[in-house]
């Protein structure tokens, strides 16, 4: 028999044996998860959305990262209100690369806005998160020679190096000093926060919001 003959055939096989298989699988897991969600929205007072093709976009100016790789997916918003301000956590999923290449970014969420806030734009997180997305931010590091606890800990870039510099006060720097690890960016009244991984769900959310929470206030109050 013609080997090159069989080379269509062993695709299809291949696709019956593992692609569809797994695209089921990943469909029955994501419509079990939105179940788990709609649920804990109905009994919480939230409110739950799916998905929101595109939302990503009204914030790039705040974070870069949403301008980053494609297929990007804006999933599973739960959004309420918590210590007195609204919130919206939701899923951001974008992929870099295509096929053997190609690595899955996923992270979870809080977005808060507060009218009363005026925030110069700025992108802090830890040394690896810069590794990814440095270069798109084109902004050097802004670094605190008189604070080692807090440059060891994060990495800071903004468009306005003077205003940054201004918001993170001593004591702004001690409280993040005291939580490594955080991912914050923020622009005028808009504050994003967020961990590497899925949204959690229903049963560690409040913990994940808690979490969250606790880093926007040092940002701003409710």
């Amino acid at each position: 028999m013609d080997l090159n003959n069989l080379v269509p055939w062993l695709f299809i096989a291949a696709v019956l044996v593992f692609v569809i298989p797994a695209s089921v699988y990943m469909y029955t897991l994501q419509q079990r998860r939105s179940k788990a969600y709609v649920a804990f929205a109905a009994a919480n007072g939230y409110q739950y959305v799916f998905k929101r093709p595109g939302q990503e976009a009204a914030y790039v100016n705040v974070l870069p990262m949403f301008n980053q790789g494609h297929s990007r997916t804006w999933q599973h918003e739960l959004s309420g209100a918590f210590n007195g301000l609204a919130f919206t956590a939701f899923e951001y999923v974008y992929i870099i690369g295509y096929g053997k290449n190609q690595t899955v970014h996923r992270q979870a969420m809080i977005k808060w806005e507060s009218a009363g806030a005026s925030l110069p734009q700025f992108t802090l997180g830890p040394e690896g998160f810069f590794a990814r997305i440095g270069q798109a931010l084109g902004w050097p590091d802004i670094d605190f020679s008189d604070d080692e606890a807090f440059s060891r800990s994060y990495v800071l870039k903004g468009s306005d190096e003077a205003a940054v510099r201004a918001l993170f006060t001593p004591e702004l720097r001690a409280q993040l000093s005291s939580e490594p690890g955080q991912h914050v960016a923020g622009m005028g009244k808009v504050l994003l926060w967020w961990r590497n991984g899925s949204l959690p769900g229903p049963e560690s959310f409040g913990a994940f919001l808690t979490a969250g929470d606790r880093v926007r206030q040092v940002f701003f109050a409710g």
